[in-house]
């Protein structure tokens, strides 16, 4: 057996012969909060990453992601490093929602010097706060020629 009673300060529940008394005014403070930071969430917009890896190819890397939420994304950047710190975007992507499987194949490596790479995601939300993933690293063995070849290319850009 259910019963409610209640009066606009107080609220009283009985359920299987055991009473609930709940404080109305504490219940409103406390429905008002968790209801802004639900609503601040959604209007500024987050992201939650799901797997995220950077793979070695035959002489490139391949970027994978997902996310396991997503809500007011802008967009998702690639970004690349030598050193794991200093970062520069290689490509972007428009969010697709969550659970879908993001991939980008970088294959403008072989004109660098060094063989370690960094990667992270940034994705911009529409309040333009950046939220970045995880750092992954990949070790990419390019071989002599292909690093010449990028050499060459890259004086003619």
């Amino acid at each position: 057996m259910v019963c409610l009673e209640f009066s606009i300060f107080e609220l009283t529940l009985l359920y299987n012969r055991s009473y609930f008394k709940v404080d109305m005014k504490r219940l409103t403070i406390t429905f008002s909060i968790v209801l802004l930071f639900v609503s601040a969430a959604m209007v500024l917009g987050s992201v939650r990453f799901g797997e995220f890896t950077a793979s070695p190819m035959d002489g490139y890397a391949l970027i994978t992601w997902t996310t396991e939420y997503e809500s007011g994304v802008h967009e998702f950047a690639v970004e690349r490093s030598i050193d794991g710190i200093e970062f520069m975007e290689v490509a972007t992507f428009e969010p697709h929602g969550p659970g879908v499987q993001y991939r980008f194949p970088d294959t403008d490596l072989f004109k660098q010097g060094t063989r370690t790479f960094y990667y992270r995601i940034r994705c911009e939300n529409v309040s333009g706060a950046p939220e970045y993933s995880d750092v992954q690293q990949t070790t990419i063995i390019i071989s002599g020629i292909r690093q010449t070849w990028g050499s060459l290319k890259a004086l003619f850009r």
